[in-house]
C-alpha cells in the first residue's frame, strides 16, 4: 500500500492569508468609518457585513494552516 506525501506550500499560504487579511481588513475599516452608530448596535454592523467577516476569517484560517499544520 502506497502512502501519499502531501507537501504544503507555506509561502503561498502565508501570502494569500496576509492578502485576505489586508484587503478585507481595509475594506472593513472603510465600512466601519462610514457606519452611523446611532442607527443600530455594534452587533448590527457585524451582522450586516458577513462577507467582510468571512474574508477575515478565511485569511486567519490560511495563516493558521501555514504556521501550525
Amino acid at each position: 500500500m502506497e502512502t501519499k506525501l502531501y507537501v504544503k506550500d507555506t509561502p503561498m499560504l502565508i501570502l494569500f492569508g496576509m492578502l485576505h487579511i489586508i484587503i478585507f481588513g481595509l475594506w472593513f475599516i472603510k465600512r466601519a468609518n462610514s457606519y452611523k452608530v446611532s442607527q443600530k448596535s455594534k452587533y448590527g454592523f457585524f451582522l450586516a457585513n458577513l462577507s467582510l467577516n468571512a474574508g477575515g476569517v478565511i485569511g486567519i484560517g490560511l495563516l493558521f494552516i501555514a504556521f501550525f499544520l
